[in-house]
Order: structure tokens, then C-alpha cells, then sequence
């Protein structure tokens, strides 16, 4: 695993949110550490091969935590983060502004154990700016493991297809809710991906004026249940397009968002306008224009908090 290092914010640290055992901390720019990891309450900027790489074994426990990745770049997986198939993921109170990569995940791609008690959790994430137009696929790429997508902003990102996320092979059923994805742009189709494994639910999420030659939600042998979500001003002539799985709609609003085929079950369709009141807890903690927008940090050190502001990589080992 490697890093760089800029500058450092002050939040709270939560490792046992999570995960189980107590982090011993270290600091370190550069890491070979073979053990868990708590990167926390740092900021990236301007790097061209990465923040975060992380080669994983099955044992390996992952926490990124109130971070801000701006600038960041890679020619291979994951623009700012790549975990390597294998371990357990949990990135939570993320920023990331106009990371970017040619190939899958232009901020990240958390690639854990298949397995359905291996976390792969994207909480309370917000991703704008991302990626390139015409180049890529996904901003944030979940593949195998218990998949979460949570609470999360993706917004103005720009890829190949698959513009906001990508939700592969998950190994447990997974519960993508409470999200927008708007005003993103693929060159080609789609707005999400979900492939093959088990049962997907899209639950309350706005998916909001993304621009797509086609479809915007694609189903590869995966089963996809989408209830109480709003689908507006999206640029395609169809909705869903289902290739050996199935959809499920449920009390769901669309307008101006193309066609729904035949081959969709349709519960029920909401007649009337709704769009999901959300609120993230990171909207106003994120780095915009090369500055972190302060006027809102309320975030408090917890009493066991007794590090302060470390420059460097916490890497959690269990005590």
C-alpha cells in the first residue's frame, strides 16, 4: 500500500464502528504494513499514481474515514483508491472532487473477499467532477463482498458508461438507499451496473437529469428491486435494460426518463411528483475549487481521542 500526504483535517476517529479490536497507531507516509488499516481525517490533493493502493489479504480490514481526495489520478483501476481483491472495505465520510483513471472506478474500486460477511460499505460518500468524458467505467466500483452504497452523492462525473457506480457480484444482498446520482454523463449508456449475485435493492435514491445515449440502469443476470425512488429528465430512450436478470419496480416516480419495457415487473408506479428529501452529512465538509468549505465542521474529538492531528497514514493494527 501507498500514500502521499498533504495536509491533515480534524475529525473524529470511529474504527470500532466497524469494525472489532482497538488501532494502534503509526504514522507513515510511505507503508508496507501487512495488517489492518485506519486511514483518517486526511486530505489528498494532486497526485498522479494514486492515494490509496492496498494489497489485501482475506483478512484484512479497511477503514477510510473523513478523508477529501481532490486531484487525483491513475492510468490502471481506481483513480484515488484501489483495494485489491481481497480483505474488507469500509470508506465513510469521503470527499472526492475530479479523480480520474482509464480504466474501472475513477475514484474507486473496492475489490474484497466474496464472501457475505466481507464489508464492502460506501457510506456517506460524496463524488463530483469525476472522471472523464468517454473514458472509463464507474465512479465507484463495488465488486464481491456485503456491497453498501449509502447515504452518497455522486454528482457531474463523466465516463464511458456505467457513469455513477458499478455494483458487481455482491455476495450478500446488498441495500444501495438514500443516494443521488445527478447531472452525470457517459459517452455511451448507463447510469448503473449491477452484476449477477445476489438480490439488489435500489431503495429511495434520486436519479436525477444524467445524460446517456440509452438506458439508465442495467441488470447483467442480477435480480433488481427498486422501491420509492424518483427517475427525472434522464437523457434515454428506455429506462432498464435487462440482460438474463429481472426488475422489480415499486411505488417509484419517473418522468421524461425514457420507456419501461414489457419485460418489467411494475408494482406500482407513482402518478405523482416526488423527488427523496436528502441531506449529507458531507456537503458541506468537501474541498471545492482546492478549498475545504470549514463553515459547517462540526465534528468533535471523542474523549478516547488522544492522537490529534498526525501527518501520515494511520495504520490500524488490532491490540
Amino acid at each position: 500500500m501507498f500514500c502521499s500526504l498533504l495536509e491533515t483535517m480534524l475529525t473524529r476517529k470511529d474504527w470500532s464502528d466497524y469494525y472489532s479490536g482497538v488501532p494502534v497507531i503509526y504514522n507513515s507516509s510511505v507503508s508496507n504494513w501487512a495488517g489492518n488499516y485506519y486511514i483518517f481525517s486526511l486530505a489528498f490533493k494532486n497526485l498522479s499514481s494514486k492515494a490509496l493502493r492496498i494489497t489485501a489479504s482475506s483478512s484484512t480490514k479497511v477503514l477510510v474515514e473523513h478523508c477529501n481526495f481532490d486531484s487525483i489520478s491513475s492510468t490502471e483501476y481506481g483513480g484515488a483508491i484501489y483495494l485489491d481483491s481481497s480483505g474488507e472495505y469500509v470508506g465513510a465520510y469521503i470527499c472526492a472532487s475530479e479523480c480520474k483513471c482509464n480504466s474501472y472506478g475513477h475514484f474507486v474500486v473496492a475489490w474484497t473477499s466474496d464472501s457475505k460477511n466481507a464489508k464492502n460499505w460506501h457510506i456517506q460518500n460524496s463524488c463530483s467532477n469525476c472522471g472523464t468524458y468517454g473514458v472509463g467505467y464507474g465512479t465507484q466500483c463495488i465488486f464481491f463482498g456485503d456491497g453498501k452504497l449509502s447515504n452518497s452523492n455522486i454528482s457531474s462525473c463523466q465516463a464511458s458508461d456505467r457513469c455513477a457506480y458499478i455494483n458487481e457480484q455482491a455476495s450478500n444482498i446488498t441495500d444501495d438507499n438514500f443516494c443521488q446520482l445527478a447531472n452525470n454523463t457517459a459517452s455511451s449508456s448507463y447510469v448503473v451496473k449491477h452484476y449477477t449475485g445476489s438480490q439488489r435493492n435500489m431503495r429511495y435514491m434520486n436519479i436525477i437529469n444524467n445524460h446517456i445515449t440509452d438506458y439508465i440502469i442495467y441488470s447483467e443476470s442480477a435480480t433488481v428491486i427498486i422501491t420509492n425512488c424518483s427517475l427525472i429528465d434522464n437523457s434515454a430512450a428506455h429506462v432498464f435494460y435487462n440482460d438474463g436478470g429481472s426488475f422489480t419496480v415499486i411505488t417509484s416516480y419517473f418522468e421524461n426518463s425514457g420507456t419501461i419495457a414489457n419485460d418489467i415487473s411494475t408494482i406500482s408506479i407513482s402518478t405523482a411528483y416526488f423527488q427523496v428529501k436528502l441531506s449529507f452529512d458531507t456537503k458541506n465538509k468537501c474541498i471545492t475549487n482546492g478549498k475545504k468549505n470549514t463553515s459547517l465542521e462540526t465534528d468533535e474529538l471523542r474523549p478516547e481521542s488522544n492522537v490529534g492531528v498526525i501527518l501520515g497514514v494511520f495504520l490500524a493494527s488490532l491490540a
